[in-house]
């Protein structure tokens, strides 16, 4: 039974990192022929790249700042030996 659980979890995780590189190609795609940039083109390799790249850096950026609300600044305490 638990052999099963830990292919279904590896399963899913593979899937939805394919999804993901999916999603990502099919926007960078789309991104790079909206500024003219064909698959023919030699630019094409770099513009996809490129798209690629700025999107998961701004999904990275965007975790980070909702990773940062996680706990409210009322429930942070300051450490007892700082003085103000």
């Amino acid at each position: 039974m638990s052999k099963l659980l830990c292919v279904a979890l590896v399963s899913f995780a593979v899937w939805g990192c394919a999804a993901s590189y999916a999603v990502d190609r099919q926007l960078a795609l789309a991104d790079c022929q909206a500024v003219g940039i064909g698959e023919r083109d030699p630019q094409f390799a770099t513009c996809m790249q490129a798209q690629i790249q700025g999107r998961r850096e701004m999904q990275l950026e965007h975790a980070y700042e909702n990773a940062k609300h996680i706990v409210p600044n009322e429930m942070m305490t300051r450490h007892a030996d700082v003085t103000f």
